[in-house]
């Protein structure tokens, strides 16, 4: 597993992607895995990301329909937040080092 995930979203970024992906690429540390989502582009980011993951063995690539990322990651602060609050007024009976 792993060491560190860096998480792209991308949506019609093809001027931009590659030179986002080589940035992360070109870090010190080389325990990471990179996941792109493409949230629906409809210029050629979809083709340049899945040539680059054919490149790159810690890269994954996911294409999503129109606006998925961002709903999604509605749901998750949302649920992050009911965890924060739900372990805020928990007892102290465990460690929070977690947070």
């Amino acid at each position: 597993m792993p060491y560190i995930s860096v998480i792209i979203p991308v949506f019609n970024s093809e001027r931009t992607i590659s030179f986002c992906v080589q940035s992360v690429l070109d870090q010190t540390i080389s325990d990471f895995e990179l996941i792109i989502i493409d949230d629906g582009s409809t210029d050629n980011c979809p083709q340049i990301i899945k040539q680059l993951s054919t490149l790159e063995r810690r890269m994954k690539a996911y294409q999503l329909q129109d606006n998925m990322v961002y709903l999604k990651l509605q749901e998750t602060i949302y649920c992050s937040l009911i965890l924060m609050i739900g372990l805020s007024r928990a007892p102290l009976r465990h460690s929070r080092t977690f947070l």
